[in-house]
């Protein structure tokens, strides 16, 4: 007998939103007006239609949009904010019919609490606009967290681990070549002051964004892996990020030690550590006449960070207020936390933060690069939770697929109730054949305890 399902269901409240959007795109198409924004309002609708029947074109819509939200493109989009535009993609995601759970991991504790990790995080935001420093912006912080919520859940109950691990894959990989060909088209807008912006507004996002984007990227390659992990790896140096230079090295130890004995794991995870204690420390200080940008003479997090801890000084409980202070204000996840949530929001994210790790220690190489590549990056970049941002969604999203944890390149079932190609749906076996280990129906294995007329389910995780 299956387990009920618990995951979060946002339909109703979507319902009313698709209606309301479907009005007015369609009011733009059928009524007069400009010619061109006619033609963008009937593409737009042929694409949220075309997106209730495939679910994976509202995923990558969504990505898409939040993709051009933090790129150097996006000013000359004027007041239209590529983000208004995904939200009728996570509502017909949202409104998706409910798929049985999945049978394996999707049971373990760690997994269903990180299930309530962005609604709970988003509703203490909303809470805070009561006594926030500046509401707008709080309020502003906690819708476009429920809004991420409610994509991740969505995405995660309407498509499977294969078909995203490849559009992202294939994103990152878009990614790279634009920001090589914008380099090479105009020079002086893809790199400015010596730090590496591609096609990106910052050259911290195009870091995160290749932190969150390499494991991904990497573990769909069965050739040419160490050239890839170069060319990723250049873009990190280049953009002078230390704290995305750090994730990525490593991320490339974890997937280094993939496989390896246990105490050449631990030698090679106390080396790297070493040597990022290292490196972060250097960092840190003052350099002079650096070799590399990266290791620029500026400490630019220690203003930032005591500018967080006053804050929490003058409001030590609740802060003030989840997104009260403009982005950039403070460099640093923690620091940043401290300072708009108080201790009771850094204690309920540091939560969550401790279920992230836990859920590690049996997971597989993809999914322990994600999550030790984005922690080191939020010591000085704090996405983790915050709404609206392309490697914020992407982190999730791939974080809330059970299957993510020992997902490896064609071994991953296609939806997160499919079982491995080969093996039969839960409780049944092939036509002819019994599951290894198991008797007919009727009858028990040799040797076996099990009752007369129950055949063991096979298990439904990826094969190893």
């Amino acid at each position: 007998m299956r387990a009920p399902d618990r995951t979060i269901d946002f339909r109703l409240p979507m319902a009313g939103a698709v209606v309301v959007v479907l009005a007015i795109v369609g009011s733009m198409v059928f009524t007069g007006g400009d010619a061109r924004l006619q033609l963008a309002a009937l593409v737009y609708l042929g694409i949220l239609v075309v997106s209730a029947y495939r679910p994976m074109v509202a995923v990558v819509a969504v990505l898409v949009a939040l993709l051009l939200a933090v790129t150097s493109f996006a000013k000359s989009m004027g007041a239209v904010d590529p983000r208004f535009l995904l939200l009728p993609f996570v509502a017909v995601l949202a409104l998706r019919p409910r798929r049985p759970p999945a049978a394996s991991a999707a049971h373990q504790s760690g997994e269903r609490i990180l299930r309530y990790a962005l609604p709970a995080v988003a509703l203490f935001a909303l809470a805070s606009t009561l006594w926030s420093g500046d509401p707008r912006r709080t309020l502003s912080a906690s819708a476009a967290l429920l809004v991420m919520a409610v994509f991740c859940h969505g995405a995660v109950r309407a498509v499977g681990v294969r078909p995203l691990l490849r559009v992202v894959a294939v994103l990152t990989w878009v990614v790279v070549a634009a920001s090589g060909l914008y380099y090479l088209a105009a020079p002086s807008s893809a790199m400015i002051g010596d730090r590496l912006y591609g096609i990106f507004d910052h050259p911290n996002s195009l870091a995160a964004f290749v932190v969150v984007a390499t494991p991904v990227a990497l573990s769909q390659l069965t050739v040419l892996r160490w050239p890839a992990a170069v060319a990723l790896g250049a873009l990190c140096v280049f953009s002078a990020s230390r704290a995305g230079t750090a994730a990525f090295a490593m991320e490339l130890m974890v997937f280094a030690m993939a496989g390896r004995a246990r105490n050449a794991r631990i030698l090679g995870t106390l080396v790297t550590a070493g040597l990022g204690a290292w490196y972060l420390r250097e960092a840190m200080r003052s350099w002079s006449a650096p070799a590399l940008p990266l290791l620029r003479t500026n400490n630019s997090r220690q203003e930032t960070w005591e500018s967080g801890l006053q804050h929490f000084r003058e409001h030590p409980l609740l802060g003030v207020g989840a997104g009260a202070l403009p982005p950039g204000t403070i460099g640093g996840l923690w620091p940043y936390l401290l300072g708009t949530t108080g201790l009771v929001g850094t204690a309920l994210a540091a939560g969550f933060v401790l279920v992230l790790v836990s859920t590690v220690v049996r997971a597989g190489a993809l999914y322990r690069a994600l999550v030790v590549g984005a922690l080191v990056d939020n010591v000085f970049e704090p996405w983790l939770f915050t709404g609206g941002l392309v490697f914020c969604v992407l982190f999730w999203l791939l974080v809330l697929h059970p299957q993510t944890r020992s997902a490896r390149a064609g071994l991953v079932p296609q939806t997160a109730t499919d079982p491995p190609p080969g093996t039969a749906p839960t409780g049944t076996a092939p036509t002819g054949t019994a599951p290894t280990g198991t008797a007919p129906t009727g009858t028990a294995p040799t040797g076996g305890a099990t009752r007369p007329g129950v055949a063991r389910r096979p298990p439904v995780t990826s094969r190893r």
